[in-house]
């Protein structure tokens, strides 16, 4: 999840930079961005999404960090189409580098890198942010859930990302 105070200016980031829509919205003000339906009823499976989630007060003034949540930290993506730095900008966003690919920052501090390549689900890669003390307990969290460390990343397109950064 991302913690923010302006969940409608990260919101706008996701969706007007990066083109991800709206899938869900919350009482509690989360909404849930994705490239297609999240849900996994679909005939195809759920697509990755993205939950944004409302700061609290009492969490963002809170200086014991074994309090906090794993947090979004960096996602890897595809595009069909090159991304407008103007709609980066505009909706928030920072343009951090680029070389072959665009690496944004949203205005939450979401680190995302993008390239150029047209596929049915474009999350590639997300990397969470995780409290030492939780390392652990998030790690077993994890694999209950059916995730498993499969190693190293390797390039799935060597020849589109071949500009990429390791």
């Amino acid at each position: 999840a991302i913690e923010t105070s302006a969940v409608a200016a990260e919101e706008k980031f996701w969706c007007e930079a990066l083109g991800m829509q709206r899938y869900k919205a919350f009482p509690d003000g989360s909404v849930i961005v994705a490239f297609g339906p999240p849900s996994i009823g679909g005939e195809e499976g759920g697509y990755f999404g993205v939950k944004i989630v409302p700061a609290t007060s009492q969490k963002a003034s809170s200086s014991d960090s074994s309090k906090r949540s794993p947090r979004l930290s960096f996602v890897q993506l595809t595009t069909p189409a090159l991304i407008r730095i103007s709609r980066v900008v505009s909706s928030g966003g920072q343009v951090v580098d680029g070389y072959g690919y665009y690496g944004v920052q949203s205005p939450a501090g979401v680190l995302v890198r993008a390239y150029v390549e047209d596929r049915r689900d474009p999350m590639e890669l997300v990397a969470l942010a995780v409290e030492p003390e939780k390392l652990q307990e998030t790690s077993e969290s994890l694999k209950k859930l059916g995730l498993e460390d499969r190693g190293p990343y390797k390039l799935v397109s060597p020849e589109m990302q071949a500009y990429m950064p390791p």
